[in-house]
Parts: structure tokens; C-alpha cells; sequence
């Protein structure tokens, strides 16, 4: 590193040393001699060259200087170690912590209830497979198969009845539909006798204003006669009032022996004229007269007519209103028919969806009180399985495996009776808790380690969780080495290849975010010195030892991933030589 540094400084102190190196050429030059022309010139001289010697003592102190100045500030400055971003695999692994223990143990527990007849082994013997252990009482042992059997069938039973599906009853909603659809068609057929029932009674009325306009024009017509023939009438009565004067007004027929009398004869042919008109008008007035009264006698059955058939329209009036107002009496009552039907339909699809809820919430419940009861039924099957085998052995309980007894218990009492024993083989359960194994499923590799030397490959064998919510994983281990304790177990989350990793130590995480630091060369007037730059990152994945990230990092950016001291950014540092 100091070789690089003397060798940028010596790059950036070149163009000083060649002028300098000139300057000094041009002063130590042997020069003609030549003879003084005059003390002046000779005094010019020696200033000109005590000049240029302060010059050229100054290029070299100047040199001097910027030489120390730049060695002192790269002394100072802090050294760091960096490291160009790379393309690389980063694998991230989940480590959890769990406990090995031997399984080299197996335990016969009988069922209760069972009264040992007789032991034929004792602690410590060593037992081959089949041989016998102990053997129990055999009428005891079908009592309890008996029960045990009878409890089985009952649970079956049972978990028939929770796979049973619930299914809402309908049988209301259906009703409501009918009553509804009910409704509408009593609705539609009233509206429709109610439409026909007001046709009529329109019609009837339309008949009944027909017959009274013609009772009254009937009417009008013969009053226009009887105004016609009073209007004749008084005529009549005119001219005979005419007729009447002229024949009161007319003389007396003359007395014959008057001396001045006139012809009588032609006084009596006009007397008889007028009368003839008389008589004549009267006999007109008579029968116009009659007629007359005729007339009146006919108006009068005319305005009865007219009255009649008055009453008749008021009557189809009356019959059309009460028609209508039972029309819409009816609709009423068919729209709060159809109304309170479709109220009851919306109630029963509302109590329909909720029995339908309640059913399934119902049939989630019974499928858990199903999958907790198959537990039990496993179990039970088992403990049967367990007495028809104890059963078809006349009560001997035989070893399942070669081993070494370890232990008996409860062949006193008649209770449950266990025997413990070593079996001949290698085998250890790795135990792991915690709430991160609900993220891992049963069939992924693990990575087991005990200590720095004993490593294992094996896959998660169960993983279950408790009543109380905590999760419990296992998974099985063979070959040697392994002993009781913790160990660690690491599954791989992810794996993948990333164009730019670099160091997790070189990332670093404030506030504003991820970021790494970047050695960036630049010029200053001490020369070409290394300035720490921030540099914001986006952390993808990370193993611990090698972080990807994204961001303008390139491949030639020199990440800081170690220095002697804290750094902070904008500060100069020394790039360590390797």
C-alpha cells in the first residue's frame, strides 16, 4: 500500500522535479567566458544568478513540503480493507435449536384392568424377539377386549354421526315461494275480474248516457213541436180575433123598407165568408188544440223518460265509482298480499341463509370433533388390536425386539403394567419447538449438527401443534456419535445466484435505509486520495456471511468491508495493499 501511495506521489510530483531538474541544468551549464565589459555588467550577473538560486531553493523546499504533507496525511488516514461486488450463490438457512435423545428404548404399556398370571423376565435380562415377558389373566383379557370392542363400535357410531352433513331445512322458504307466487296469481286474477267488472260497468254507463241523450233529444224534439204548434195556436187565435172583428164590425142586414138600404143580398154573401173563415179557423184551433194537448202529454212521458234514464246513468255512475273503489280496494289488498308474501319470502331467505351458516358452521365443528374422534378411534383400535394379539398369544406378552430389560412396573397392583427395555440398535429423535416451525413442512432436509465435529443429513418427520398453540417438530437420526443434548438443526429457505454480493459485515442499516461504504478515488491538492462515499443498497438476501443487493454498485466499485476504525462518509482513507 505505501508503494502505491509513493508511486501516485511521485506520478503527481513529476512535472515539479522536471522543471526544477531543468532549472538546475540551465544554472550549472559552463558558460563562455567572457570579459567583463564594465563593473555594472558584472553586478547584473551575479544578481541574476543569486535570483535564480532563490528560486530554485524554493522549488525545493515547495517539494519537500508537499512530499511530507502527503505522507503525514496518508499516516493518518484510516486504513481499510475492500472488496469488489462479485457474482455468487447465497444460500439462507433457518437454524434452529433442539435436543437429541436416544432411542434406544421401547416401552410395552398394557391396558388396564389386566391382572398379571405370571413375570419371566426380570431387570437387566437381555430378551430376543418373541420371548416371553409376562403373561396376564385370559378371562380378564376378554372381558377388557369385550369393552374395549363395544367402545369402538359406540365411537364409530359416533363419527358416523359428526360425517353426517347438517343441512338447512328449506321446507319454509319453499312455503314462501308458493305463498308468494300464490299471491301474484290471486293478484293477477282478481286485477283481471276487477278489469272485466269495470268494463261493464263503463259500458253500462256509456249505455245509460246513450238512452238518456236520446230520451232528451226525444224531449227537445217535441217540445220544439209543442213551441211550434203554440206559436200556430196563437196565429190561429190572432186571425180568428181578426175574423171576429170583421164580422162583429160588419152592419146589420138592412131593413127592406128603408129607403137607403142596400143590396142585402151582397151584404149577406160577405157576412157568410167570414164566418166560413171563422168556422173554418175554429175547426184548425180545435184539432190544434187537441193536438196540442197531445204534445204536452207526450213531454211529459218524455221528461219522465229523460228522468229515468238520468237515474239510470246516476245508477251506472254510482255502480262504476263503487267499481273502481272496489278495484282499488282489491289492488290494495293484493298489493299487501303480495307485499307481505314477498316480506315473508325475504324472512325465510333470510332465516334460510342463516340455518345454511348454522350448518356449516355445524359441519366444521363435527368435522373437528371428527378428526379429534379419529384420534381417539386410532387410538382405541390400537388398544383393541393390542388385546386380540395379547388374546391370540393366551395372554403371553412377547418381546417385540431383541433387548435388554430395563425396567417393570405395576405388576403388583394389577394396574397398568409397562416394561422398559434397551433395544438392540442405534437411533436418536431430534426434538425441535418454537413458533418458526409452522413455516416448514413434514419431508424437509435438515441439517443436523452436534458440536464442531458431528454433522447429520435427516427430514422433518412429524410436526404437530399443541392445545395450547405451540408447534413441536421431530425427525430421526442414525449412525454413531451423536449423544443426549442440544444440538442445531438448519434448513434452507432459499438459494439462488445474484450479480452483485458483497460481505454482510461491509452492509449497514440506519433510518435512511441499507447502504454500503465505497473507496472512490478522487484528486485533492495533497493528490489522488480515496474519499469514503455512501452508497444506498437494496439487501435481497443474506447467509450470514455474504449479502446480495441491488443498486449503481458496479463491479470496479471498491466496497469498504473492514477498516481499523469506524468510517464515516466523506472522509480520506488508506486502501491496505491487499
Amino acid at each position: 500500500m505505501n508503494k502505491n501511495i509513493r508511486e501516485r506521489a511521485a506520478l503527481s510530483a513529476a512535472p515539479e522535479r522536471r522543471e526544477r531538474d531543468g532549472l538546475l541544468r540551465r544554472l550549472r551549464r559552463p558558460r563562455r567566458l567572457r570579459t567583463p565589459s564594465a563593473p555594472d555588467e558584472r553586478e547584473e550577473q551575479c544578481g541574476q544568478r543569486r535570483a535564480a538560486g532563490r528560486i530554485a531553493a524554493f522549488f525545493v523546499l515547495m517539494l519537500a513540503l508537499t512530499l511530507f504533507a502527503r505522507g503525514m496525511a496518508a499516516a493518518a488516514a484510516t486504513e481499510v480493507e475492500v472488496t469488489a461486488p462479485q457474482r455468487a450463490q447465497v444460500t439462507e438457512e433457518t437454524v434452529f435449536s433442539g435436543t437429541l435423545e436416544s432411542q434406544t428404548t421401547e416401552t410395552l404399556t398394557l391396558p388396564e384392568g389386566l391382572t398379571v398370571r405370571s413375570v419371566y423376565v426380570s431387570a437387566g435380562q437381555a430378551v430376543e424377539e418373541g420371548e416371553a415377558l409376562l403373561a396376564v389373566d385370559t378371562d380378564a383379557l376378554s372381558s377388557a377386549l369385550t369393552r374395549a370392542q363395544g367402545e369402538l363400535d359406540r365411537l364409530n357410531l359416533q363419527l358416523a354421526g359428526y360425517q353426517e352433513p347438517e343441512e338447512a331445512d328449506d321446507s319454509a322458504l319453499t312455503s314462501a315461494e308458493t305463498g308468494l307466487a300464490r299471491a301474484r296469481e290471486d293478484a293477477q286474477s282478481a286485477a283481471a275480474d276487477q278489469s272485466r267488472a269495470l268494463s261493464r260497468a263503463e259500458e253500462a254507463l256509456a249505455d245509460a248516457r246513450t238512452q238518456r241523450d236520446q230520451a232528451q233529444a226525444d224531449l227537445a224534439a217535441l217540445e220544439a213541436s209543442r213551441d211550434a204548434l203554440r206559436q200556430t195556436l196563437e196565429d190561429q187565435y190572432a186571425a180568428r180575433d181578426e175574423l171576429q172583428s170583421q164580422l162583429d164590425a160588419a152592419p146589420e142586414p138592412p131593413d127592406s123598407e128603408a129607403p137607403d138600404a142596400q143590396d142585402p143580398e151582397r151584404g149577406a154573401a160577405d157576412n157568410s165568408g167570414v164566418r166560413e173563415q171563422l168556422d173554418a179557423l175554429n175547426a184548425q184551433i180545435t184539432e190544434d188544440e187537441a193536438a196540442l194537448e197531445t204534445l204536452e202529454g207526450q213531454i211529459e212521458a218524455a221528461r219522465d223518460a229523460v228522468r229515468s234514464a238520468q237515474d239510470t246513468v246516476d245508477a251506472a255512475a254510482d255502480s262504476l265509482e263503487d267499481a273502481q273503489s272496489a278495484a282499488q280496494d282489491t289492488r290494495r289488498s293484493n298489493q299487501r298480499s303480495v307485499e307481505d308474501a314477498e316480506d315473508a319470502l325475504t324472512q325465510a331467505q333470510e332465516d334460510y341463509a342463516g340455518a345454511q351458516a348454522d350448518a356449516e358452521t355445524q359441519n366444521l365443528q363435527n368435522q373437528t370433533e371428527a378428526e379429534l374422534l379419529a384420534v381417539t378411534i386410532a387410538e382405541q383400535e390400537a388398544l383393541v388390536r393390542q388385546l386380540e394379539e395379547l388374546q391370540a398369544a393366551d395372554g403371553v406378552l412377547a418381546a417385540p425386539v431383541d433387548g435388554t430389560v430395563r425396567a417393570l412396573e405395576g405388576t403388583e397392583d394389577g394396574g397398568a403394567v409397562s416394561v422398559t427395555f434397551t433395544v438392540r440398535s442405534d437411533g436418536y429423535l431430534l426434538t425441535l419447538t418454537g413458533d418458526e416451525l409452522q413455516e416448514l413442512t413434514v419431508g424437509d432436509a435438515l441439517t443436523v449438527s452436534q458440536g464442531e465435529e458431528q454433522t447429520g443429513q435427516t427430514a422433518l418427520a412429524t410436526l404437530t401443534q399443541s392445545e395450547e398453540g405451540e408447534w413441536t417438530a421431530t425427525a430421526r437420526l442414525t449412525g454413531g456419535g451423536w449423544t443426549d443434548g442440544s444440538a442445531e438443526a438448519r434448513i434452507v429457505s432459499s438459494s439462488e445466484t445474484y450479480d452483485l454480493t458483497v460481505p454482510a459485515a461491509a452492509c449497514h442499516t440506519d433510518n435512511g435505509g441499507s447502504f454500503v461504504y465505497v473507496a472512490e478515488l478522487r484528486e485533492s491538492v495533497l493528490g489522488m486520495r480515496y474519499v469514503v462515499r455512501r452508497e444506498p443498497v437494496n439487501l435481497l438476501a443474506s447467509d450470514g456471511a455474504t449479502a446480495a443487493v441491488d443498486g449503481i454498485l458496479s463491479g470496479e466499485s471498491l466496497v469498504i468491508c473492514g477498516a481499523t476504525r469506524s468510517v464515516q462518509e466523506g472522509e480520506t482513507v488508506r486502501v491496505a495493499s491487499s
